[in-house]
């Protein structure tokens, strides 16, 4: 890439760096909520997913009856029941869905310590880069800790673990936000 466009990246970044100040903030403060209150925030979770299942399955489902008779109007028939039966397994029975969220933020965090590297290689030497690198090695140790865990502990650690995720996340921002207002004076 032209190194006119990261300029232009970085001048970008800059004038909006509160809007970076504030999305930190709120991030941690999520983080510190999930983190007082783990096993509400995972069931509250639980229940938000749920709910979504339900609703995307009825609406999956007057598609499906709306245009009945098109190609592949038995295999969104199924889809529809399926989204539907998850979404009420999720509600009927919450450690269950609890525990396939668990195992779902298992392949979010690796996949995110992954990214977080990446993301790293292309940052030059500095406070910022220290935190990212920070940032994808708890990301990396969260999804092993979670998978140890399963299943005991899926009920308090997909709130506690998705909290400590979102304090260093927003902790980032603040941190880059900094750099950023320092750079610009």
């Amino acid at each position: 890439m032209e190194p006119n466009f990261f300029q232009n990246s970085f001048k970008m970044l800059t004038k909006n760096r509160h809007l970076i100040l504030t999305e930190g903030c709120l991030f941690s403060l999520l983080g510190i909520l999930a983190i007082c209150a783990p096993v509400v925030f995972t069931i509250g979770l639980d229940i938000l997913f749920g709910a979504l299942f339900i609703i995307g399955g009825v609406v999956q489902l007057f598609r499906v009856f709306k245009v009945w008779g098109v190609k592949g109007s038995w295999p969104s028939l199924f889809w529809s029941c399926l989204t539907l039966f998850a979404g009420a397994v999720m509600l009927t029975n919450p450690m269950i869905g609890i525990v396939a969220l668990t195992s779902v933020l298992i392949a979010f965090f690796l996949l995110e310590g992954i990214l977080k590297f990446v993301l790293a290689s292309h940052l030059d030497k500095g406070k910022n880069k220290f935190w990212v690198v920070f940032s994808g090695i708890l990301s990396c140790f969260l999804a092993v800790l979670i998978f140890t865990g399963l299943p005991g502990t899926a009920a308090w650690a997909l709130g506690l673990i998705v909290g400590i995720d979102l304090l260093f996340f927003g902790l980032l921002l603040i941190s880059f936000y900094c750099s950023l207002s320092k750079e610009n004076r």
